[in-house]
């Protein structure tokens, strides 16, 4: 028993493949990489602190598509009739949904006859 405990040890110890570990050692920063580091952080920062909308073009596009989904969600809740625009759309796609598990269950029933059954 002691001997195969060791064997397990010397397996779970070894390499793959006999492949070494590589020891990683921690790299020593010079004052002008240090610098370097610095400047590229605040390069960094100062893209993404830039004003993403600076430019009249983008923020009329900006605000044309907010309009624009303001509108269509405003009519989704606009009743006729006592039904929305926003029941009919979910009931055409409950309806579409039926027809797709409908027509799955046929097919399985054609094929496995065992399977005739629908829950």
């Amino acid at each position: 028993v002691t001997m195969q405990s060791s064997s397990l040890d010397d397996i779970l110890s070894s390499s793959p493949n006999g492949v070494n570990d590589t020891i990683i050692s921690p790299q020593v920063l010079t004052d002008q990489e240090r610098q370097l580091q610095k400047e590229e952080a605040l390069k960094n920062l100062a893209v993404s602190t830039s004003e993403p909308y600076s430019s009249q073009a983008a923020l009329h596009k900006l605000l044309a598509d907010v309009e624009a989904f303001g509108k269509f969600v405003d009519e989704l809740s606009v009743t006729i009739l006592g039904v929305s625009r926003l029941d009919t759309v979910w009931k055409s796609l409950l309806d579409s949904q039926d027809k797709v598990v409908k027509k799955q269950s046929m097919a399985i029933a054609r094929c496995y006859p065992m399977k005739n059954r629908d829950p």
